[in-house]
Protein backbone atom coordinates (compact mmCIF):
# COMPACT_ATOMS: atom_id res chain seq x y z
CA UNK A 1 0.00 0.00 0.00
CA UNK A 2 2.87 2.36 0.78
CA UNK A 3 4.33 1.78 -2.69
CA UNK A 4 1.01 2.76 -4.28
CA UNK A 5 0.87 5.92 -2.17
CA UNK A 6 4.42 6.80 -3.24
CA UNK A 7 3.53 6.33 -6.92
CA UNK A 8 0.46 8.53 -6.53
CA UNK A 9 2.57 11.25 -4.92
CA UNK A 10 5.11 11.07 -7.76
CA UNK A 11 2.48 11.35 -10.48
CA UNK A 12 0.18 13.71 -8.62
CA UNK A 13 2.33 16.82 -8.50
CA UNK A 14 3.96 16.44 -5.09
CA UNK A 15 7.49 16.83 -6.51
CA UNK A 16 8.93 20.35 -6.45
CA UNK A 17 12.34 20.82 -8.00
CA UNK A 18 15.38 22.29 -6.26
CA UNK A 19 18.97 22.91 -7.35
CA UNK A 20 20.85 25.80 -8.91
CA UNK A 21 20.71 27.58 -12.26
CA UNK A 22 19.71 25.10 -14.97
CA UNK A 23 20.50 22.01 -12.88
CA UNK A 24 17.14 20.84 -11.54
CA UNK A 25 16.93 18.25 -8.76
CA UNK A 26 13.89 16.16 -7.91
CA UNK A 27 13.28 13.64 -5.14
CA UNK A 28 10.49 11.13 -5.58
CA UNK A 29 8.46 9.40 -2.92
CA UNK A 30 9.05 6.06 -4.66
CA UNK A 31 12.84 6.48 -4.69
CA UNK A 32 13.71 5.50 -8.23
CA UNK A 33 16.88 3.46 -8.58
CA UNK A 34 17.10 3.37 -12.37
CA UNK A 35 15.83 5.45 -15.26
CA UNK A 36 13.41 3.05 -16.92
CA UNK A 37 11.93 4.20 -20.27
CA UNK A 38 8.37 5.41 -19.85
CA UNK A 39 8.56 6.33 -16.17
CA UNK A 40 6.49 9.50 -15.78
CA UNK A 41 6.60 12.11 -13.01
CA UNK A 42 4.73 15.35 -12.50
CA UNK A 43 7.15 18.01 -11.26
CA UNK A 44 6.65 21.63 -10.31
CA UNK A 45 9.53 23.91 -11.27
CA UNK A 46 10.95 26.07 -8.49
CA UNK A 47 12.51 28.59 -10.90
CA UNK A 48 12.71 29.65 -14.54
CA UNK A 49 15.44 28.21 -16.75
CA UNK A 50 18.03 30.48 -18.34
CA UNK A 51 19.52 27.90 -20.69
CA UNK A 52 19.67 24.20 -21.44
CA UNK A 53 18.34 22.36 -18.35
CA UNK A 54 19.21 19.05 -16.76
CA UNK A 55 17.06 17.02 -14.39
CA UNK A 56 18.57 14.80 -11.71
CA UNK A 57 15.95 12.51 -10.18
CA UNK A 58 16.76 10.70 -6.94
CA UNK A 59 20.51 11.29 -7.36
CA UNK A 60 20.69 9.06 -10.48
CA UNK A 61 22.74 11.75 -12.22
CA UNK A 62 21.91 14.84 -14.21
CA UNK A 63 20.24 13.97 -17.51
CA UNK A 64 19.24 16.38 -20.27
CA UNK A 65 15.69 17.73 -19.90
CA UNK A 66 14.42 18.03 -23.45
CA UNK A 67 11.36 18.82 -25.52
CA UNK A 68 9.58 15.92 -27.23
CA UNK A 69 11.58 16.54 -30.41
CA UNK A 70 14.87 16.20 -28.49
CA UNK A 71 15.74 19.90 -28.51
CA UNK A 72 16.54 21.85 -25.34
CA UNK A 73 13.90 24.37 -24.28
CA UNK A 74 14.67 28.02 -24.83
CA UNK A 75 15.44 30.29 -21.88
CA UNK A 76 12.33 31.03 -19.85
CA UNK A 77 10.39 28.06 -21.23
CA UNK A 78 10.46 26.40 -17.80
CA UNK A 79 8.56 28.70 -15.50
CA UNK A 80 8.59 28.82 -11.71
CA UNK A 81 5.42 27.33 -10.27
CA UNK A 82 4.40 25.54 -13.48
CA UNK A 83 3.87 21.78 -13.60
CA UNK A 84 5.61 19.56 -16.14
CA UNK A 85 4.94 15.92 -16.92
CA UNK A 86 8.40 14.45 -17.51
CA UNK A 87 8.92 11.05 -19.08
CA UNK A 88 12.10 8.98 -19.09
CA UNK A 89 13.13 8.58 -22.70
CA UNK A 90 16.45 6.82 -23.19
CA UNK A 91 19.08 8.91 -21.44
CA UNK A 92 16.97 12.10 -21.22
CA UNK A 93 13.82 13.36 -19.54
CA UNK A 94 11.31 14.69 -22.06
CA UNK A 95 8.23 16.88 -21.81
CA UNK A 96 6.10 18.97 -24.12
CA UNK A 97 6.96 22.13 -22.12
CA UNK A 98 3.35 23.20 -22.35
CA UNK A 99 3.50 24.17 -18.66
CA UNK A 100 0.35 22.63 -17.28
CA UNK A 101 -1.87 25.11 -15.54
CA UNK A 102 -2.45 24.47 -11.85
CA UNK A 103 -6.01 23.32 -12.60
CA UNK A 104 -4.75 20.86 -15.22
CA UNK A 105 -2.22 19.47 -12.75
CA UNK A 106 -4.98 19.00 -10.18
CA UNK A 107 -7.07 17.18 -12.80
CA UNK A 108 -4.12 14.89 -13.55
CA UNK A 109 -3.61 14.22 -9.85
CA UNK A 110 -7.30 13.33 -9.44
CA UNK A 111 -7.28 11.09 -12.53
CA UNK A 112 -4.11 9.36 -11.31
CA UNK A 113 -5.71 8.74 -7.94
CA UNK A 114 -8.82 7.28 -9.55
CA UNK A 115 -6.87 5.07 -11.94
CA UNK A 116 -4.06 3.87 -9.71
CA UNK A 117 -5.91 4.15 -6.42
CA UNK A 118 -8.49 1.61 -7.51
CA UNK A 119 -11.45 3.90 -6.91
Amino acid sequence: MAAHAALLADQGGAIRTAGLANAYLARTASRLSSMRPGVALLVQADRDNSGSPTLNVDSMGARPWRDLDGSPPSAGRIQAGAFYLVVANGSAWTTDFGALARGDAQDIALSTTLIFGGI
